[in-house]
């Protein structure tokens, strides 16, 4: 006697009983114990392994396999039930497994964007910041920031946009000027700016990293230990 097998409907969200029919061709003349192993994938709080369905004389069964809902963001699965051979009959070639998906109904929390700066530099050289996303973006995600400059050393000041992979995090290098002027050290600012998709950290909004003048002053005109000017 072979087995046919279909499940019915479509796919279930979680927290709804995946449905499945096992049919038998012919119908038998008695009740007819079918075995069947039950398999996920997911974290959906299905009872997987072998079980048993009886299949009536009127040739089909209906299986519903509970699936538990959550409120954590996760990736869909799916249901899926294979006949096994038994007593009394045979599994179809083609019909012998159905699988019902499983989708998620849970939104992806909102990634809240923090700024580091790295360590100081020379006049000419690149700022170097870091944005991290947490937790990681589920596609690549722009983020608003703002440069700002303390002193004379040619930074592009104003707004950019920074593309967060989902890796986590990216890199800002902003580039300084060098020149043969003495003057006082200065800073390179980022500040993280409010967006679409992503939320900004309270005590990591902003980073700043130092840059030192690397120019001697002129002769007769030298920087005291307090760092006044005092001219011969």
């Amino acid at each position: 006697m072979g087995q046919q097998w279909t499940h019915v409907g479509n796919g279930v969200t979680e927290g709804r009983s995946a449905e499945f029919t096992i049919t038998a061709n012919p119908k038998p003349t008695a009740a007819l114990a079918v075995s069947v192993t039950v398999t996920a994938t997911g974290d959906y709080g299905v009872s997987t392994g072998t079980r048993t369905v009886t299949v009536p004389t009127t040739g089909s069964a209906t299986l519903s396999v509970a699936t538990t809902g959550g409120s954590a963001d996760e990736a869909d699965g799916s249901v899926t039930v294979t006949l096994k051979t038994g007593s009394g009959y045979t599994v179809s070639s083609s019909q012998g497994a159905a699988t019902v998906a499983v989708a998620d109904d849970d939104a992806a929390p909102t990634p809240e964007i923090s700024i580091t700066g790295g360590s100081g530099i020379t006049e000419g050289g690149s700022a170097e910041f870091t944005i991290a996303a947490n937790p990681k973006p589920a596609a690549a995600l722009a983020v608003n920031v703002t440069v700002s400059q303390s002193g004379d050393y040619g930074v592009n000041t104003g707004t950019r946009t920074v593309t967060i992979p989902t890796t986590g995090s990216a890199t800002l290098s902003v580039a300084t000027t060098g020149g043969s002027a003495d003057e006082a050290d200065g800073s390179v600012t980022v500040t993280l700016k409010t967006g679409s998709g992503y939320t900004v950290s309270s005590s990591q909004g902003a980073a700043t990293v130092a840059v030192s003048d690397d120019d001697d002053a002129p002769p007769g005109n030298q920087r005291d230990p307090d760092g006044v000017h005092r001219g011969g």
